[in-house]
C-alpha cells in the first residue's frame, strides 16, 4: 500500500523527508519538509491529522521570495518517537522541539545552545534518570554530537 502525492493538502507532501511509527497507537508521523509539518496516519495511510511547524511557517511568511541559504535552515529534518517516554522529537530549522504525540509542546531547545550546527537527523533515547538523550548528524559541522535534556 501506498499513499501520497505532491502538493499542500493533507496527505499530500513536498519532500516526505523523515518518518517514525508510534506502534502502541498504530500511527505514522512523516516529517513534510518543506510544507513544514508532521502529517499524521494510521499505519493503513488515512490521514489523521498534522502538526505544524510555527516557526518555519512564520519564517517563510516573512521571506517569502527568498530561496537562499537561510531558506534550507528553516524546515522539518527529523521526526523521531520515543516509545517509553512517550515523546515525539522535531528538528524544526535550528530548534530541537518535544511534543506529546498529540502535539502539545513540552519544550524547546534552540540548537545553538549547544553548539550543534545545523542538525539534519537525530535519534532519541531514554537516559533512565528523567531525561532523554539526543545525537545528532550535524551537516555544517560534519560530526555527531550528543545532547541531554531533562523533561
Amino acid at each position: 500500500r501506498e499513499w501520497g502525492k505532491f502538493g499542500t493538502h493533507p496527505g499530500e507532501f513536498i519532500v516526505p523527508h523523515s518518518i517514525t511509527l508510534d506502534a502502541s497507537r498504530d500511527l505514522v508521523f512523516v516529517g513534510d519538509r518543506e510544507n513544514g509539518r508532521v502529517q499524521i496516519f494510521d499505519t493503513s495511510g488515512k490521514f489523521v491529522s498534522q502538526l505544524l511547524s510555527g516557526a518555519i511557517h512564520e519564517y517563510r511568511a516573512q521571506h517569502q521570495n527568498s530561496m537562499d541559504y537561510i531558506y534550507f535552515y528553516h524546515h522539518l529534518s527529523s521526526v523521531e518517537y520515543h516509545p517509553r517516554l512517550d515523546v515525539l522529537a522535531l528538528l524544526e530549522g535550528n530548534t530541537l522541539t518535544l511534543r506529546e504525540p498529540e502535539g502539545w509542546i513540552i519544550q524547546q531547545h534552540a540548537a545553538s545552545e549547544y553548539k550543534i550546527a545545523w542538525p539534519h537527523e537525530m535519534e532519541v533515547a531514554a537516559d533512565g534518570a528523567g531525561g532523554v538523550t539526543l545525537y545528532f548528524a550535524e551537516l555544517r559541522a560534519n560530526r555527531m554530537t550528543r545532547m541531554r535534556v531533562q523533561l
